[in-house]
């Protein structure tokens, strides 16, 4: 003090303060600016700190916690929807996290479909009819209603990613990676398991229902159903299928009439579509042109492969001339599972010379090993041709793009659509 210098505690004391600035500027008549514009407008409390205060009073709904939490508290601890059920269901003798980790533990699909519990929980609200909204959860789900549809909700998400992984190849019973919308999931699940009631054992209608929600799925995804609005669009769906599955093809859901599949020439990997494309690889089980090894199908041949881009992105910008800083090589339809063996190998390469590599290998399976990969025979004229410019690299995509659409046709019965589709959201 008798220094000039300024005590902290008379910041918070307007009386006390205004003498220790008149005693501080005496000393330093320099800093006039520097209490005026920094000390008394930021660091000077008062008596008592202003503190911004969220009331909720007791006529507001649980779910108004749930968005202070979710929402303002950005800078602490968020507390989630599921932290709240977990909180109400312990007070009721029910241990939902322990419960949780349970089921990860004793099912193989459904440790690899979520984390948090909020799938499950939304899928016992779709059983019981309620609202799914994330953040309507700790109002719909009570112990009464958890202790009817706990079984029967993990049940529902385990057939779901044992569908997944057995008709399109995406390995869910390695890892979620593969999972294009998750919130798919609990309707799925629960029209899977309506079939096995009315179908108990392999029977020519329940395969029919089988290929239906194959097309379901593919078509939800082309046509992008869960980018937005997930839990309507969750609620809505459960509805439509069991109304589907219970009257017969005359109530088949009507958007499902005016899907068509767009063009994937814009698509990355990591969005839905990508996914897609990389479960439609997955489900003709490929395998690593160099090792034989099986890279797709079922369980960890997926999982353990690596996604290799045909026309890696060094050797794009390195020697395709005209190759501009808005090009990126990193598509959907530039990549292909392998061998993290063959990968290594191939990481900077030219695709002729990865082509080269097979056919000293492997020369007369040429074309039947890349073909899984919908790389037809005009695209490996293409990886084969020297000099290659930014062109023959999107004729590639065109190419292959061209034949994943015809096979989704003539899979599933989808028209192409000739407008390109602008994809670069990871959906995870």
């Amino acid at each position: 003090m008798d220094d000039g210098l300024l005590w902290t505690p008379y910041l918070t004391d307007d009386f006390e303060f205004s003498k220790a600035k008149e005693n501080f500027l005496k000393y330093n008549p320099d800093k006039a600016r520097f209490m005026e514009r920094l000390v008394g407008p930021y660091f000077k409390l008062g008596l008592s700190p202003t503190v911004p205060v969220t009331v909720l009073d007791s006529s507001m709904p649980i779910e108004s916690i749930t968005r202070v939490f979710g929402t303002l508290n950005t800078s602490g601890q968020q507390l989630t929807p599921v932290e709240i059920v977990v909180a109400l269901l312990y007070a009721r003798g029910i241990h939902l996290r322990q419960e949780l980790e349970g089921f990860k533990e004793s099912k193989d699909h459904y440790r690899h479909i979520e984390t948090t519990g909020e799938l499950f929980l939304q899928t016992i609200a779709l059983l019981d009819e309620k609202d799914p909204k994330r953040t309507a959860l700790p109002r719909t789900i009570d112990a009464d209603n958890y202790a009817r549809y706990r079984d029967h909700a993990v049940e529902c998400l385990e057939r779901a990613g044992k569908f997944l992984s057995e008709k399109f190849g995406a390995g869910l019973d390695e890892d979620g990676k593969l999972i294009p919308y998750s919130a798919m999931l609990p309707p799925l699940g629960i029209a899977l398991a309506e079939i096995e009631r009315r179908y108990a054992s392999p029977s020519i209608p329940r395969a029919h229902w089988d290929e239906n929600l194959e097309r379901w799925f593919v078509g939800s995804v082309l046509r992008e159903r869960y980018k937005e609005s997930q839990p309507t669009t969750q609620k809505s769906d459960v509805e439509d299928l069991l109304r589907w599955i219970r009257e017969g093809r005359e109530s088949i859901p009507v958007w499902m009439e005016d899907v068509h599949i767009p063009s994937l020439e814009r698509v990355i990997p990591s969005s839905a579509l990508g996914k897609l494309v990389t479960c439609m690889i997955s489900r003709r089980n490929p395998r690593d042109p160099m090792n034989m090894t099986s890279v797709g199908g079922q369980g960890s041949a997926i999982a353990s492969t690596q996604s290799h881009h045909i026309f890696p992105k060094a050797f794009c910008e390195q020697h395709i001339g005209d190759w501009g800083s808005s090009d990126s090589s990193n598509l959907a339809l530039n990549v292909m599972p392998l061998t993290k063996e063959t990968n290594r190998s191939w990481h900077k390469m030219d695709p002729l010379n990865q082509v080269t590599d097979v056919r000293n290998e492997r020369a007369s399976q040429l074309h039947e090993l890349y073909e899984p990969f919908f790389i037809t025979g005009r695209c490996l004229e293409i990886m084969e041709k020297p000099g290659k410019t930014k062109s023959d690299f999107y004729s590639f995509i065109g190419e292959r793009s061209k034949a994943v659409q015809e096979y989704i046709a003539a899979q599933w019965g989808f028209k192409p659509s000739s407008e390109p589709v602008e994809d670069d959201e990871d959906e995870d």
